[in-house]
C-alpha cells in the first residue's frame, strides 16, 4: 500500500538522487561507512526458465509483526484449501523482523516467532501452495545504521531454516524506501543476495527496485543470479485505488473519482489539493492515468524490460480500496488483470482480509467464504468453483471454538469467570462447550462479528438460528438478538427471539430442563425488533431504515434484565445459521 508522502517523496528523491551534498547527514554517513566489502559470486543452482507460481494473494495482519502478537490460528488450514479451490497456487506471507530480533551481530530470530512461522509454511506448502516470506518490516525513511546487516542475518537464518524445502522463497525487502535507500539500495540488495545464495544455492530470491514501483526495476544493475526473480507493486492511479485512505491525511477526503475516466462524473478538486502543486499535478493528469489504456502502458513497460534483460518478473502487490464505486473497482482488478495474464505476469493480490472497513480484501466483510468477492474473482479471471456460488452458505458462530473473524468476548458484566467458552463438561459435540453460570441479569454470552457478515441471503433463503442447548434450571427467558453495525447509520438495530426452560408462552422455543442436550432452531424471520444501541428507540419509523441483514455485527445470548435467572446454568454448542 502506497500514502501519498510515500508518492511525493519518491518523485523528489528520484529528482534530487544526484545533489548528494543535500543528504549528508550523521546517520547517514554511518549508515555508509558501515558497508560492507564486496562479496564474491557464491554458487548458484540451475537457472529458472519461468516463474513456478501464477496467481496468490497476500495474507498481512498475521506475521508482520511482534511474536506476542501472532495468533497462529488465525488463518487456517481450510483458508488455504479454499485458496487451492479458487485456483491460486501462492501466497505471499509478509514477515516482521525488526521486533523479533535479539542484539547485534547475530540478531537472532525469537524463536518462538519461528517455530509458529514454521507451522504456517508447512500447511502453506502441503497442500501444494508456494509461499513468498516477504521481509516487510524496518522504518525504511529512517533507515538505520545497522539496518542492512540486520536484513542481511535475517534473511540468511530464514534461507538456511528452509534450505532445500520446496515451494518456499524469499522476498528481500518491501517497498525499500527513504533517502538512504534511494542511493544505496541497489547495491545494498546486490550484497544481500549474495550472503544468502552462500546459504543455498537453490533458494529463489525475490529482488525488487526503490520504492517497488513498476518503472524502478528499470534502474537495478545486474545482479548475475540465475534464480533471482523481480517483483514489482501495481496501484496506479492512486487517486483511484487509494481514495478516502483512513492512513493518509490527503488521501483521506477523497471520494466519488471513477475508473476508467469520466469528466461527468469528476469530483471537483478539494481546497487543501489546490495549495500544493504535486496534489493538483495529481488531479489534473487523472484524465490521463485513469484509461485502460494507460495501464497497459505501464505494466508493458515492465514485461518488455524483463524481455529485453533476460529477467522474470511478477507483480507482488495490487489492488484498489473498496471505498470506490463497486462497478468502477471491477472495471480496475478486470484491466490489470486481463493485461497481467495476456503479458503472462504472475502475481499476488493485496489482500487476502483486515480489520478495518476500508480495505482491499477479497472479502465483502468478515472472512468468510459466504462474502468472497465473487465479482472481483471473476474479474480477475477466477473460475468460481460450485461450492462458492451455488447459493449461500451455512455460517457457523460456535463450534468448539470460533473463526477469527468472530470473537468470543467475556460476558460484559459478569466476568470471564461465569462464562467458560471451552468447557469440557461432556459437549454435544466435539471436545468442548459453553457453560454460562447467570451472574448478572443484564451479562451474557458475546459473539462480536468483524467485520460484519452478510448473512442477507441466508435470511432470504429461510435460514434460522440453530443451537443445542442443556440445563436443569428453570429459567423464565433467555434473548438472543442480533445486532447491526453500519457505518454512519443514526442507530444499530436488534433483532431478538427468546427461550423459556419453565413454560412460558412468550418465548419462541421451550428448552426442556432435563439436563439433556436439545436443538433448537428458530428462524429468523421469527425475530422481532428489540430496540437499537443510544437512545433506546424499540424499532424504526415510518420511512426509516430498519434493521440490516447485509451488516451483522454479534450474537449476544443474556437473561435481559430478568434478576430471576441470577446463579442459574445452562450450556450451548453448535451455534450456526443455516438453511
Amino acid at each position: 500500500m502506497k500514502s501519498l508522502k510515500y508518492i511525493i517523496c519518491l518523485a523528489a528523491l528520484t529528482m534530487a538522487a544526484s545533489c548528494t551534498d543535500e543528504w549528508r547527514d550523521e546517520p547517514l554517513e554511518q549508515a555508509k561507512a558501515a558497508q560492507p566489502a564486496e562479496l564474491p559470486d557464491p554458487a548458484v543452482g540451475e537457472p529458472l526458465t519461468e516463474i513456478p507460481f501464477h496467481k496468490g494473494v497476500n495474507i498481512n495482519a498475521w506475521f508482520d509483526r511482534a511474536a506476542s502478537q501472532v495468533d497462529p490460528n488465525k488463518i487456517k488450514g481450510c483458508d488455504f484449501d479454499n485458496l487451492v479451490k479458487l485456483g491460486m497456487d501462492v501466497v505471499r506471507l509478509p514477515i516482521n523482523f525488526h521486533s523479533n530480533v535479539g542484539e547485534a551481530p547475530d540478531y537472532k530470530l525469537d524463536e518462538g516467532y519461528l517455530a509458529n512461522l514454521d507451522a504456517a509454511v508447512n500447511s502453506i506448502t502441503s497442500r501444494g501452495l508456494w509461499v513468498i516470506l516477504d521481509h516487510h518490516s524496518l522504518s525504511v525513511e529512517t533507515f538505520p545504521s545497522d539496518g542492512e546487516a540486520l536484513i542481511t542475518a535475517c534473511c540468511k537464518q530464514l534461507a538456511l531454516r528452509y534450505k532445500g524445502r520446496d515451494k518456499v522463497a524469499l522476498e528481500l525487502f518491501n517497498e525499500p524506501f527513504g533517502r538512504y535507500l534511494s542511493l544505496h539500495w541497489p547495491a545494498m540488495q546486490g550484497r544481500i543476495i549474495k550472503a544468502v545464495r552462500a546459504c543455498d544455492p537453490n533458494l529463489i530470491i525475490v529482488a525488487t527496485g526503490y520504492g517497488s514501483g513498476p518503472k524502478e526495476l528499470q534502474d537495478l544493475p545486474e545482479y548475475n543470479d540465475p534464480r533471482v526473480i523481480y517483483t514489482f507493486h501495481y496501484y496506479n492511479p492512486t487517486l483511484f485505488t487509494h481514495q478516502s485512505a483512513y492512513w493518509d491525511e490527503n488521501f483521506v477526503q477523497l471520494s466519488g473519482y471513477p475508473f476508467p475516466y469520466d469528466a461527468s462524473r469528476i469530483p471537483a478538486i478539494t481546497d487543501q489539493w489546490q495549495k500544493e502543486s504535486y496534489l493538483t499535478f495529481l488531479y489534473n493528469s487523472y484524465k490521463e492515468a485513469a484509461t485502460v489504456s494507460r495501464i497497459r502502458e505501464e505494466i508493458t513497460e515492465v514485461a518488455n524490460w524483463a524481455a529485453q534483460h533476460g529477467k522474470l518478473v511478477f507483480c507482488g502487490e495490487f489492488g484498489a480500496l473498496n471505498t470506490s464505486e463497486p462497478a468502477d473497482r471491477y472495471s480496475w482488478y478486470k484491466a490489470v488483470g486481463d493485461i497481467m495474464n495476456e503479458k503472462n505476469i504472475p502475481w499476488t493480490i493485496w489482500q487476502y482480509n483486515d480489520q478495518q472497513l476500508i480495505n482491499f480484501s477479497i472479502f465483502k466483510g468478515a472472512q468468510i467464504y459466504e462474502q468472497l468477492d465473487l465479482d472481483m474473482m471473476k474479474a480477475l479471471g477466477i473460475t468460481i468453483p460450485a461450492e462458492f456460488a451455488s447459493g449461500p452458505l451455512p455460517l457457523t458462530l460456535y463450534s468448539d471454538t470460533t473463526e477469527p473473524w468472530c470473537n468470543m468476548r467475556t460476558d460484559k458484566n459478569g466476568g470471564e469467570r461465569y462464562l467458560d467458552y471451552y468447557c469440557k463438561d461432556n459437549p454435544a459435540e466435539g471436545t468442548d462447550c459453553i457453560r454460562y453460570n447467570v451472574m448478572n441479569p443484564t451479562g451474557g454470552v458475546w459473539f462480536e462479528i468483524w467485520l460484519p457478515a452478510d448473512i442477507s441471503k441466508l435470511y432470504d433463503a429461510g435460514a434460522k438460528l440453530e443451537f443445542k442447548a442443556r440445563t436443569t434450571s428453570k429459567f423464565k427467558l433467555l434473548e438472543f438478538y442480533f445486532q447491526q453495525y453500519k457505518e454512519g447509520a443514526p442507530r444499530q438495530w436488534r433483532m431478538a427471539a427468546t427461550i423459556s426452560s419453565n413454560g412460558n408462552s412468550a418465548a419462541n422455543r421451550q428448552l426442556e430442563a432435563d439436563g439433556q442436550w436439545h436443538t433448537i432452531s428458530i428462524p429468523l424471520s421469527e425475530m422481532k425488533y428489540h430496540g437499537c444501541s443510544g437512545d433506546g428507540k424499540e424499532r424504526p419509523d415510518a420511512g426509516e431504515d430498519g434493521f440490516d441483514w447485509s451488516s451483522v455485527n454479534w450474537l449476544m445470548i443474556t437473561p435481559n434484565g430478568d434478576r430471576m435467572s441470577s446463579g442459574k446454568t445452562i450450556y450451548f454448542d453448535d451455534i450456526r445459521i443455516t438453511k
